[in-house]
C-alpha cells in the first residue's frame, strides 16, 4: 500500500478471464494519480473524460448442453464466491482431485484454488450473469482505507452465460441468488448481521472418485510446519515456524 506501510492493497477494479467494465468517473483511492486522475480531449473546449468501459466476458451455450467450467482464483489478495444466476452447479474436482459430485448454488475458491464444475442449460433462453463475489466482511474491516473502484463495482465481477442465439446485448433475464460464502458463518467475528463466512469448505465434505491409501512415514522423516498470522495495529506478518521475513 502506497502510504500504509505492511498493508495489501485492495483493487481498484477486478477482471473476469481478463475482462470487465470500469466506470472511468470514479476516481481510484488505492492509487490516486498525482496530478490528473482522467485523460482529456484536446479536440473538444470542454474537457470530457474518455473511457473505454471495457466489456464483460461472455460465454455461449446450446439449450440442453452440459459443459464443464475450470475455475482458478488468480488474485495475490481476495478470495471469491463464484455462482451463475439461476443455475445449479455440480462440483466434480477440486486442486486437481476429481470428487463425487456436490451439487450447490456455489463455489468458494480461496488465492490459488481450482475447481471444476458442471452446468447444464436447463433454464429458459437467454443471458445470465456469471458472477464472482468477494465476501466483503473477510477483508474490509481489516483495511485501513475503502476502494472507490470496487464499492462502484459492489464489489463483484460479472460476465455473462448466453443461451443459443440469443444477442449478447439483451439484458440477462437471471436472478442474483445468495452469493455469501456458507462456511466458517460462525468464525466471522466481524460480519455483523451479515450471513458469510471466510472458510473452505470442510475438508471432509469432498470425497475423492479414487482414493488412495496414505503413505507410512517414518518419524525421523516427518517434517512440522506450524503457520500463524498476526496483525500488529495495521501490519500483517505470516510466520512459518515461528520465523517471519523482514524486508
Amino acid at each position: 500500500m502506497p502510504f500504509e506501510s505492511g498493508v495489501e492493497p485492495l483493487a481498484d477494479n477486478l477482471l473476469l478471464n481478463g475482462q470487465n467494465t470500469y466506470d472511468c468517473g470514479v476516481e481510484s483511492t488505492t492509487y490516486p494519480p498525482p496530478h490528473l486522475s482522467k485523460q482529456y480531449s484536446s479536440s473538444s473546449s470542454t474537457p470530457e473524460p474518455q473511457c473505454s468501459g471495457g466489456r464483460l466476458y461472455t460465454t455461449k451455450i446450446r439449450t440442453g448442453q452440459t459443459v464443464r467450467l475450470r475455475l482458478i482464483n488468480a488474485s495475490s489478495f481476495f478470495s471469491y464466491w463464484f455462482s451463475i444466476d439461476n443455475h445449479t452447479i455440480s462440483i466434480i474436482e477440486l486442486d486437481g482431485v476429481e470428487i463425487a459430485p456436490i451439487s450447490a448454488r456455489g463455489v468458494y475458491l480461496n488465492i490459488g484454488q481450482r475447481a471444476s464444475v458442471i452446468i447444464t442449460a436447463n433454464q429458459t433462453a437467454g443471458n445470465y450473469f456469471i458472477r464472482a463475489t468477494l465476501p466483503q466482511t473477510c477483508f474490509l474491516p481489516y483495511a485501513p482505507y475503502t476502494s472507490a473502484g470496487l464499492a462502484a463495482g459492489e464489489y463483484a465481477v460479472k460476465g455473462v452465460l448466453s443461451y443459443d442465439d440469443v444477442f449478447v446485448g439483451e439484458i440477462p433475464i437471471g436472478v442474483m441468488g445468495n452469493v455469501s460464502n456458507p462456511f466458517g458463518v460462525e468464525n466471522n467475528g466481524v460480519r455483523g448481521d451479515v450471513w458469510e463466512g471466510c472458510d473452505d469448505m470442510p475438508f471432509d465434505l469432498p470425497e475423492p472418485v479414487r482414493r488412495i491409501p496414505a503413505y507410512e512415514v517414518p518419524e525421523e522423516n516427518k517434517h512440522y510446519i506450524e503457520y500463524m498470522f498476526r496483525q500488529a495495529q495495521d501490519v500483517n506478518r505470516i510466520f512459518i515456524n515461528k520465523v517471519c521475513y523482514i524486508s
